[in-house]
This record gives C-alpha cells, sequence and structure tokens, in this order.
C-alpha cells in the first residue's frame, strides 16, 4: 500500500469545500445539522492544516501552492480563498458568541433521546458540550495561526 499523505489531504479539501457550499453561501452542519461540534470540525478540517502546514498554508495568495489552489478551487481563487475564510469565521463566531460576548459550547442538534420519536428540550440543547469547548479552542489557536 502506498501512503500519499499530502494527496490525501487535499482530497479532503476537496470534500470539505464542495460540501461547505451551497451556491455561493457557506453550508453549516454536518449530518445532523448545524451545531458548535460539527461547525467548529467543519472549519477545522481547513483551518488546522493551513495554519500548521507551511505546505498548506493559504493565507499569502502569492505563495499557496497551485495543487491546494486547485483543491480548493470551489472556495474561490489565491485571494478569494483566505478572504471567504475569514468572512465565515466571522460568521461561525458571531453564532457561537452570546448577546454578553461570551462562547457558546452548546450541543444543540448533536443530542439525541434514547426516547424513539422525543426530542430533546430546548434546556437539554443548551447544555455545554467539553468536546466543542476543546474543538473550539483548537480552531481559534488555528485561526490565530492563520
Amino acid at each position: 500500500m502506498k501512503l500519499q499523505p499530502r494527496q490525501q489531504l487535499l482530497d479532503i479539501w476537496k470534500a470539505v469545500a464542495r460540501a461547505s457550499l451551497d451556491g455561493d453561501r457557506w453550508a453549516w452542519g454536518g449530518r445532523d445539522g448545524s451545531n458548535s461540534i460539527s461547525d467548529t470540525e467543519q472549519l477545522l478540517c481547513l483551518m488546522f492544516p493551513a495554519s500548521e502546514l507551511t505546505a498548506f498554508k493559504i493565507d499569502v495568495p502569492d505563495e499557496t501552492a497551485e495543487d491546494v489552489l486547485d483543491a480548493l478551487s470551489t472556495l474561490g481563487d489565491s485571494v478569494e480563498v483566505p478572504k471567504r475564510l475569514i468572512r465565515v469565521i466571522s460568521e461561525y463566531l458571531d453564532t457561537y458568541t452570546d448577546d454578553l460576548g461570551r462562547p457558546v459550547f452548546a450541543g444543540g442538534s448533536y443530542f439525541k433521546s434514547s426516547e424513539p420519536g422525543q426530542e430533546p428540550t430546548k434546556e437539554q440543547q443548551a447544555l455545554d458540550v467539553v468536546d466543542s469547548f476543546s474543538m473550539s479552542v483548537t480552531l481559534m489557536l488555528s485561526v490565530l495561526g492563520f
């Protein structure tokens, strides 16, 4: 078996980019809809490699590799990709910040009821999830690196 980590990561980026756009709008949410966990994971798929691996940097348009641009072509060109990601990150921060400026780590649609046909209450959906907190910290560190 031949391992090709660069190509595999580029394939993941291509799939994430394709799945993340609905026309020209960012499409939030995974299989269970938008929530603080799936939305963070969606952004982390792009932001973590872009901030941690020099070969995958996308914040300097003139230095972005051609194969990276090809993988992210759904999101735009070398200038549009970082601009779009900044807009999406701003939208994410607006969504997961309350009226007092505090971060929101609620599970929302992540929670499912063990009772068939019964949905979790609003109070239950508002419960914080450690997973959301830990991934949000990682995302914000990646954003700072970006």
